[in-house]
């Protein structure tokens, strides 16, 4: 099971939550069979108080932002990802 943010959504929460924007970055899973695994990681995200979630999760995804925790914590991976890019 996947524990953990992909790097492509951190870069996108981290660039909403930089700007000061406003909107929601919405993500889905990939697949059905991946849903068990996509709910896990965002529920355990949400719970540590790093994602903040739009209300009115839907079974098919989720449309989220950054806390500052959730910044602070991601912040070395998503400078380390952009040196990459």
């Amino acid at each position: 099971m996947q524990t953990e943010i992909s790097d492509a959504m951190l870069l996108a929460l981290g660039d909403q939550y930089e700007h000061n924007n406003q909107n929601w970055i919405a993500t889905a899973p990939s697949s059905v069979e991946e849903y068990e695994d996509f709910r896990e990681r965002y529920a355990t995200k949400l719970a540590e108080g790093l994602l903040r979630l739009k209300p009115g999760l839907v079974r098919e995804g989720i449309s989220c932002q950054f806390t500052d925790a959730g910044y602070l914590k991601y912040s070395p991976r998503i400078s380390a990802l952009r040196l990459l890019v």
